[in-house]
């Protein structure tokens, strides 16, 4: 995982590799269950595995733009590798809230996550999961639907 997503791959990044990536990204794989069918156009009794709606979500997410027509790459890039703000957690709140960067469906848990693989000495991979964990660990802890 840290290996595909150096700056370097991810400016290279492919919707197969993107798919790569984030289907071994646990709360991505979570979202993806929870996105109702009818995002993708799709009728409310369709059902398919997590394996495709994870590669759906994908799909659709590569063909998404934000208000200022930045890309998934783009976002994923600015957040894991941008220079300014210098403050990993500014653009981390950025990449989730600010209409330059903001893409539905590719919020604060999975890019957390993506922000621990993709740079695991300077920051441990984090989404609602394990903040849970570490609250029950006795650790001063938000969980993300609490902030």
């Amino acid at each position: 995982m840290q290996a595909q997503l150096t700056k370097s791959a991810v400016q290279a990044m492919t919707l197969q590799s993107f798919m790569e990536v984030f289907g071994n990204v646990n709360a991505f794989r979570m979202h993806a269950r929870q996105v109702r069918n009818a995002e993708f156009g799709l009728p409310v009794e369709h059902h398919e595995t997590m394996d495709a709606r994870v590669r759906r979500l994908c799909t659709w997410l590569w063909e998404q733009r934000s208000t200022a027509g930045r890309t998934v790459r783009d976002v994923l890039e600015f957040v894991l590798w941008g220079t300014s703000p210098s403050d990993m957690e500014q653009r981390l709140w950025l990449g989730v809230w600010d209409e330059r960067y903001r893409i539905g469906h590719f919020g604060q848990s999975t890019l957390g996550e993506a922000v621990g693989w993709a740079r695991p000495n300077d920051y441990p991979p984090r989404n609602n999961r394990t903040n849970k964990a570490l609250r029950a660990l006795g650790h001063d802890v938000k969980l993300f639907s609490k902030t």
